[in-house]
This record gives structure tokens, C-alpha cells and sequence, in this order.
């Protein structure tokens, strides 16, 4: 007897049931989600002050989800395309022409992108229409923003055209959306140059790069010609901090003592990509560790203040993803997490001069950090600065990059002092992981 649902319709079955439940549940999404749960929270609320019992509740509850979802949430999309449905390559021509009209009006976007099959110029009568959104910062605009969003959806369905709009809270989370595929940018505005946020919220200016590539050196140099020019500057240890003795450095962590604990074992890092389940518990304490770093930065940036990262969020992500693949949900975790630095700087050092200089780590494993922050410079919009010259040609571009950037302008000459003759230098300048 054959089954009652073919194999075909139980997997489309699965994936509704769970886009149903989960549908645009994301990390990069925050926004539309709470936006879902005050919509669905407000009925549940209303309906509870009105004096319904609790059963009929969950069962309106139920309803005006499944409704949502179909209309609002994307659910129609997702069906359509389940469904192999076809709309006909004129329609979607004629809808993307709509779509390229008005939604670069609109006031609440930053950026709008056509992505897929629409960007590649490749349609046919199953095509849909890829559209990332990503709002204005400002509250006012988001919330607009979302009623936009969802508006699009309604559109799509009373058109009968898949459209997969996807909402984005930040641009910084746009590259991880964007795998080098064509694409058709329909509205991009211009995001200031952070002058005048000395003033507002502090300046987070980042160090990153291989062991060995001058981080620390060219950070402490940076510390004192900007303290002689009076600038309020703080060098801070941003890969992550000691839990219990933040003033020595990164000597105790979650992640430290996992290391630690793991090579007693016999086991080396590289070992973790055969061992799955250990290398999720290694993942998560580095996350715990980062999010401590970050609470302490938050502390540490206010006005009329500088704090400089020597190392961040793209060292984090370097250092992980050199003991195997990293999940990318893990990945947008740990720059959501960050704050976008005003400029972000990045020590670029052949592996060999590296190990000349600092001979920690081997060869092979300095050469595949270098690959994962040549990966990381589009996605995290790091400049580079050739790390190879002699230290004070490296400060000296800094500072050019620093007083351009960001108005930090340096009056004088940059002055190259030895290591530890600014006994000013904020206690994290102790920690053992030199440049």
C-alpha cells in the first residue's frame, strides 16, 4: 500500500512546520522578531483583559500566528517556492521594475539590495525576487521600516510573486548575506564620517592581526604621541580579559582554562575538529569570554574618550576558525555582539617575518590566521597597514590614518619611545601577549 504522503510532501511538511515555528528566527534579524512578539503579545494581552479563557486564547493565538506568518513573516514565500509554483518571468519583471521604483524612496532604508537570480539577470518562471533591507538607525525609521517590510510581503501575495525580503539590522551584518554574487544595489546612503563622535560617545579605534605583527608595539607608541597631543586615550585588551586579575591580561579565562585542561589531556587545538561536541564547549566559553570583554568596553567608552582594542572582534573569530569551520550563525553572534569600531586596523605581516619576530606559534598555523583575516577585511571593513616597515614608518601611518579618519591630528612628530617608558599606560599594557 503506497503512503499516505509521499516522501516529497513529508520534507515540505517538515520545513513548513518549522519555518511555522521558527520562521526568520535570526540573529541578524532582532528587530523584526521583537516586532513580532509585540504584535502577537499585544493580542494575547488584549484578548486576556477582554476575559476570554485561557484555551480560547492559545487557540486565537494559534490562528493569528499561522495568519502571520503566511502574510507578514515571509511564510507565502517559502510555500511558493515549496510548491514549485511558477509566475511567470513577465510578472516578476514588472514587480521588480515596482520594487526598483519605490523602495529607494523610502525614507527608512539605508541600504537596498537585489540579489539571486533578479541581480544575475538569469529569470525564468520560477524565479523570485531577493530583496536585503537594512534600516536607518534611528528608532523612528525602524519601526517604519518593519510596516514597510511587511508591506512588501502583502504585496507579494495580492501580485502572486515570491518575494524574499529579508530584513537586516545593521550593514555590518550585509556581507555575510552576499557569497561574491552579483548584485543590483538600489539604494545606499552614505554613512558619516564619525567626526565629532569624540565628543558624543567616545571613539573605539581596533587593532588586529598575527601574533608578531606589531598590535601591541605600535598601540603603546600610538598611546603616548596621542596623550602628548592631550587626547584621552585607553589601550584595552579586547580578545579577552582575565576574569578574576584584569590588570595582568588575558592570563585566566573560561576559554584559557579549557586550553589549558584540553593539553593536559594530551590534545592539541587542531584536535578539536574531530571532536564535535568538545569544540561547541570551547565555542561557547570563548563567546562568555567575549561577552565580559565587551561589557568592560562599554564601561570604557564615554565622551571625550579614546579606547583602543589592541585585538577585537576579527582576532576572536580568526583564532576560532583556525581550529575548523565556524558556524556562521556562531560568527554573526560575535559581531553582533561587537561595536562597529570608528576604524578598524589591520597589521598585515607575511607568516615567515612573523615568526622572525615572535616565535610562538608555527609557521603553518600564522598562515592560515593570515588567510582568515584576509577573508575578514570585506566583511569587517578592516584598512590595512603593511606591518613589514620599521616601527616608527608603521606608527607614523597610523597616526596619518587616525587624524584623516577621525580627527585625531598629531601636531608633532610621532615619537617612538621604548617599550614601558610611558609608566602611564593603563594596567592591561601588562599583559604577556606582546606584539
Amino acid at each position: 500500500m503506497a503512503p499516505l504522503f509521499p516522501h516529497r510532501s513529508r520534507a515540505v511538511g517538515r520545513r513548513l512546520l518549522r519555518a511555522w515555528a521558527l520562521q526568520g528566527v535570526t540573529w541578524y534579524g532582532l528587530m523584526e522578531i521583537a516586532m513580532r512578539g509585540i504584535l502577537e503579545g499585544s493580542l494575547v494581552i488584549a484578548l486576556a483583559i477582554a476575559g476570554f479563557p485561557l484555551l480560547s486564547i492559545l487557540v486565537a493565538w494559534l490562528l493569528f500566528h499561522t495568519a502571520a506568518w503566511f502574510v507578514l513573516y515571509g511564510g507565502f514565500h517559502l510555500t511558493w517556492k515549496l510548491l514549485g509554483l511558477a509566475a511567470g518571468t513577465a510578472r516578476i519583471e514588472a514587480h521588480v521594475d515596482r520594487l526598483r521604483t519605490r523602495t529607494p524612496r523610502a525614507r527608512s532604508w539605508q541600504t537596498v539590495i537585489l540579489r539571486g537570480g533578479v541581480a544575475r539577470g538569469d529569470l525564468d518562471d520560477r524565479s523570485d525576487i531577493d530583496l536585503l533591507l537594512v534600516p536607518k538607525a534611528a528608532m523612528l525609521r525602524k519601526v517604519a521600516g518593519i510596516l514597510h517590510l511587511w508591506t512588501i510581503r502583502v504585496e507579494s501575495i495580492l501580485r502572486r510573486v515570491p518575494v524574499e525580503a529579508r530584513w537586516i539590522d545593521s550593514p555590518k551584518y550585509v556581507p555575510y548575506h552576499l557569497q561574491g554574487e552579483p548584485i543590483v544595489v538600489l539604494a545606499e546612503t552614505a554613512r558619516p564620517v564619525p567626526l565629532g563622535r569624540l565628543g558624543d560617545r567616545g571613539l573605539l579605534v581596533t587593532f588586529s592581526g598575527i601574533d608578531g605583527s606589531g598590535k601591541t608595539t605600535v598601540a603603546k607608541q600610538v598611546v603616548v604621541n596621542l596623550r602628548a597631543e592631550g587626547v584621552d586615550i585607553t589601550r584595552f585588551w579586547a580578545h579577552r580579559q582575565a576574569w578574576l586579575r584584569p590588570s595582568v591580561g588575558p592570563d585566566l579565562g573560561l576559554a584559557v582554562l579549557f586550553e589549558s585542561y584540553w593539553k593536559r589531556l594530551g590534545r592539541g587545538m587542531e584536535d578539536l575538529r574531530q571532536h564535535g561536541r568538545v569544540r561547541s564547549i570551547y565555542d561557547a566559553l570563548t563567546v562568555l569570554d567575549y561577552v565580559y570583554v565587551r561589557l568592560r568596553l562599554v564601561r570604557m567608552l564615554r565622551p571625550h574618550t579614546v579606547v583602543l582594542c589592541d585585538r577585537y572582534v576579527a582576532d576572536v573569530i580568526t583564532y576560532l576558525k583556525a581550529w575548523g569551520p565556524l558556524r556562521p550563525s556562531l560568527e554573526g553572534i560575535l559581531v553582533g555582539l561587537s561595536r562597529e569600531p570608528d576604524l578598524a586596523i589591520l597589521f598585515e605581516l607575511t607568516p615567515r617575518l612573523a615568526l622572525e619576530r615572535k616565535a610562538e606559534n608555527p609557521e603553518q598555523q600564522l598562515a592560515a590566521f593570515a588567510r582568515e583575516f584576509e577573508a575578514l577585511t570585506p566583511k569587517l571593513g578592516l584598512v590595512s597597514v603593511d606591518a613589514g616597515n620599521p616601527v616608527d614608518q608603521v606608527v607614523a601611518e597610523v597616526l596619518r590614518l587616525l587624524a584623516v579618519r577621525l580627527g585625531l591630528a598629531s601636531g608633532s612628530q610621532p615619537k617612538v619611545q621604548p617599550l614601558g617608558a610611558d609608566p602611564s599606560l593603563v594596567p592591561s599594557d601588562r599583559s604577556r601577549d606582546g606584539a
